[in-house]
């Protein structure tokens, strides 16, 4: 495996499958080199006056496979680190589906973003290239070294000084100079980002604010912070990048072959110059090398403790019990923020029936819908579905099982019709029609969905409600964009749906009015549920 990669079981596992053909990558690209070398020996040996034709035919063949080659490595190490980006990035986006609500909260937009783009991108770095530096930097140095030294002689090997100089520059000093200040950097530009976003998403409020306080305040300082960074860092590195760069010139390395075999014949000063070159010519990359490899350890370690997370546990069992039920609560406990509260949650609901929740704020009303839609693990207690626990359900029969529209969901920035084929994909404009009718907004099916008001975006979700084959609908405050009088519509439409389709319906709101028009009305107190019929 690669540097941290061993370490890595998550990213080993997705790798493992694209190793064969990297190492094969490696394999051309050594081939590749040493087609190289061979063409400059015929290059010698033809400088040393040997028949001219036959060397120069030999050497244009070996710098033709040689960029064959060169170009197949480059080839097979892209598709492979493709296939490993792809499993890599279904792989994160698929477990970031599945952690609980107070794990994915760890995870803002900022570290979203990094994490499914630059450090994917900072992997792809790492693995497409590496193989073939590996190959540049310490295999075919080596191999120039032992040419070298059969062409010449022993003191030969004084051309590769300042290549070494310049190894032990990049190798120790250099990222000891820059390895605080790629986390300070990477620091900086977060908080950058994050305030220049405030800013603009509230532009017109923040212009009130007084003009040493503020986003646009932190913004300043940000990148005032973020210029006197790079300053600092240029004051450091520079001189040190530059002398290092300096030594891996030619003019350094042939100064030094020509001082030493000036009165060698010309074959040997030939071979002296072509070789020391070609042995210095690949540590040109050594820094940027070094670079990514760093950007990619760290990336890899990121992702790798991500997808150490836990998620939420799904069963094995795909088949849902069929016709209508109960469902029924025991002793349930939830995790809310990063505490465990001991609810002790108990109700039962049958089918065809409303059942409203409501309680105080952060009390866990949010918490139990997404447990009853496997969206949060439940850590005591059961939840039974006609009689079976649906902890033995996989993730599949548990999103066929219910439904849940979060509060503030957003809609899809497509037509209305769009939105609602995420529910059902496969019906009528008519059936599409009623839904909306049922929802009290009867708009048309090609209105942009995106351009509607936070009351019509709300409805357009209660119109998947009456679309939805899920046999438990979970709704969180469904109605709190709406007037009372279109509410109240709302609610009795759903109420006639969870009767006339045998569903059941769990809503949260806050509206005591509302929850008096449920069949059953529960209260969540900080110990218990409470329930009481209506």
């Amino acid at each position: 495996m690669l540097f941290n990669f061993k370490k890595s079981n998550q990213l080993s596992s997705i790798l493992a499958p694209s190793l064969p053909m990297l190492l094969f990558g490696v394999l051309c690209a050594v081939l590749a080199g040493v087609s190289g070398l061979l063409a400059i020996w015929c290059i010698i040996q033809l400088i040393g006056g040997k028949d001219s034709a036959h060397w120069l035919i030999f050497a244009s063949l070996c710098w033709c496979v040689s960029a064959l080659l060169f170009a197949l490595s480059a080839w097979i190490s892209h598709f492979s680190e493709a296939q490993f980006s792809e499993k890599l990035r279904h792989k994160v986006a698929s477990h970031l589906t599945r952690l609980p609500a107070y794990q994915l909260a760890n995870y803002k937009s900022d570290n979203l973003k990094r994490l499914l783009g630059d450090d994917i991108t900072a992997m792809h770095h790492l693995i497409a290239h590496l193989p073939t530096e590996v190959a540049n930097l310490l295999i075919l140095p080596c191999l120039t070294v032992a040419f070298l030294l059969v062409e010449t002689r022993l003191i030969a090997l004084v051309v590769l000084l300042p290549g070494l100089i310049a190894a032990i520059c990049y190798l120790v000093i250099i990222p000891k100079l820059t390895a605080k200040q790629q986390i300070e950097r990477f620091d900086v530009m977060a908080e950058i980002t994050t305030s220049l976003n405030e800013y603009s998403n509230g532009i017109t409020t923040y212009r009130t604010y007084i003009t040493n306080s503020g986003p646009l305040n932190q913004f300043k300082h940000a990148t005032t912070h973020f210029i006197k960074n790079i300053s600092s860092r240029i004051k450091r590195v520079s001189g040190v990048v530059a002398f290092a760069t300096s030594m891996l010139q030619a003019v350094a390395t042939f100064t030094i072959a020509y001082s030493v075999g000036k009165s060698w014949p010309i074959e040997e000063l030939a071979s002296l110059l072509f070789f020391s070159l070609a042995i210095v010519t690949p540590a040109l990359k050594l820094g940027h090398g070094l670079d990514y490899v760093r950007a990619g350890n760290a990336a890899a370690k990121r992702i790798e403790d991500f997808l150490q997370t836990p998620a939420i546990p799904f069963g094995q069992k795909t088949n849902l019990v069929t016709g209508s039920g109960s469902l029924i609560v025991e002793q349930l406990s939830l995790q809310i923020t990063t505490k465990m509260m001991k609810q002790n949650i108990n109700f039962a609901v049958s089918s065809g029936t409303l059942l409203a929740i409501s309680g105080v704020s952060g009390i866990g009303k949010s918490s139990l819908l997404r447990a009853l839609s496997g969206f949060e693990p439940s850590y005591k207690g059961r939840i039974l579905y006609q009689g079976e626990d649906c902890s033995s359900l996989s993730e599949q029969a548990w999103s066929r099982l219910a439904l849940l529209l979060p509060q503030q969901l957003p809609v899809l920035d497509a037509s209305v019709k769009e939105n609602l084929a995420l529910t059902q994909p496969n019906t009528t404009d008519e059936h599409y029609n009623n839904a909306l009718e049922q929802a009290q907004l009867p708009i048309s099916l090609s209105r942009s969905a995106s351009l509607l008001s936070g009351g019509e975006k709300q409805r357009l979700h209660l119109a998947r409600v009456f679309l939805s084959k899920a046999k438990v609908i979970l709704l969180d405050e469904p109605t709190s964009a709406l007037d009372k009088e279109t509410a109240m519509r709302c609610m009795k439409q759903l109420k006639n749906y969870a009767q006339t389709q045998q569903k059941i319906i769990i809503m949260v709101t806050h509206d005591h009015t509302l929850a008096a028009q449920a069949n059953e009305h529960l209260y969540m107190t900080k110990n218990t549920l409470c329930g009481e019929k209506l």
